[in-house]
């Protein structure tokens, strides 16, 4: 991935491949943004990449307390989403899951996929698909807020598809704040139905 700094704001773009973690966090210091204000932030846009450097990248996220945003306009798709569960809110009583996804910008989960040139026994790629599969979700219970459920049907999904998050249930799923949703939107946007359930929970607790 490409880092990139403005003001509190780190934009990072690009396929994620093996380093990205440390190359995050070398970026950071080098620009005295560590742990420095609750403003600090990471917006995320990629087609995905390595999906144990993703995690790295979660954890990099996580331990450098940025909050993560998918902007609009803009997709993090596979490796990149599970970075994005990395994100972090500050309170002052602590810190929590900090995810944000602003309207227009696309998150999508899938289940991972071998590489072309390996030749896999059939036996073997059932193993070892349980045993990422496993670490993936124990991965998303250390970043908290995460439904597992949820999670596990989304790894399901063969490489060739997407589950995006964009319904209700998607995005309380994930514990993400949804932002700059505009007054007027097409009448089968999906964001709709979640503006719908949050009115009608707001005029239930009138």
């Amino acid at each position: 991935m490409d880092f990139t700094r403005i003001g509190d704001i780190v934009m990072a773009f690009g396929e994620i491949v093996h380093g990205d973690s440390d190359r995050f966090m070398k970026f950071i210091e080098k620009n005295n943004m560590i742990a420095t204000d609750a403003s600090d932030t990471i917006r995320l846009s990629s087609p995905g990449g390595n999906l144990f450097e993703g995690m790295a990248l979660g954890e990099a996220i996580r331990k450098a307390r940025f909050n993560a945003v998918v902007g609009r306009g803009t997709t993090c798709a596979s490796a990149c989403a599970l970075a994005f569960l990395g994100g972090t809110a500050r309170y002052a009583t602590g810190t929590g899951p900090g995810r944000t996804l602003e309207f227009g910008g696309w998150l999508g989960f899938h289940g991972f996929s071998f590489s072309n040139d390996k030749l896999v026994l059939l036996n073997e790629s059932i193993e070892t698909s349980r045993i990422v599969t496993a670490l993936i979700l124990e991965y998303a219970e250390r970043m908290a807020g995460v439904n597992i459920g949820w999670l596990s049907h989304a790894l399901g999904v063969s490489s060739d598809n997407l589950v995006f998050v964009k319904k209700p249930r998607d995005i309380v799923a994930l514990f993400i704040t949804l932002k700059d949703i505009p007054n007027i939107v097409p009448n089968n946007w999906y964001f709709n139905a979640c503006r719908k359930v949050v009115n009608q929970k707001r005029a239930a607790d009138r």
